[in-house]
């Protein structure tokens, strides 16, 4: 039989945390300006699917890694701009989009609240903001499903 303290339990639980999407993924912990889920497209104004959450900030504001894990993808993307992906532990993939810079590289391990990128307004923007979405086993999932946050509110537009 194999007894845990409470503090071990605690850290373990801790541990296998930080391995998925659950952090913020920005500092201050900035207002949302897009929920997910159906939406008015900003540029066609028909009902369109939103895949993720947008945070507004200003450019330069640090993006960070919501939970530790592997830079799987990069690159630039006509609608997503300067975007990253890091794979996370049990099929969880996060993506960071618009990003005015990303500090990371393809394949480099991250860890959770590790500054990745910066906000910008790459690609299909209106404005600066970090476009965030979350993907299990290839399907999109709500993030705010998943951030443990009690300061994420939505901004007034």
């Amino acid at each position: 039989l194999h007894v845990r303290s409470r503090r071990q339990r605690q850290m373990c639980i801790r541990d296998r945390l930080s391995q998925l999407p659950t952090g913020s993924p920005i500092q201050n912990q900035l207002g949302l300006s897009s929920n997910y889920g159906t939406r008015l497209d900003p540029f066609t104004n028909l009902l369109a699917q939103h895949p993720g959450i947008d945070f507004s900030a200003p450019s330069g504001t640090p993006i960070i890694a919501s939970g530790n894990g592997t830079v799987t993808s990069l690159g630039y993307d006509a609608a997503y701009g300067n975007y990253l992906m890091i794979s996370h532990s049990d099929g969880f993939v996060s993506k960071y989009a618009h990003a005015r810079k990303i500090h990371v590289r393809q394949g480099q391990v991250v860890k959770r609240g590790q500054i990745i990128a910066e906000v910008g307004s790459t690609g299909r923007s209106t404005g600066p903001h970090l476009h965030y979405e979350i993907t299990h086993n290839g399907k999109h999932v709500n993030p705010m499903q998943f951030l443990i946050t009690n300061n994420v509110q939505l901004s007034k537009k």
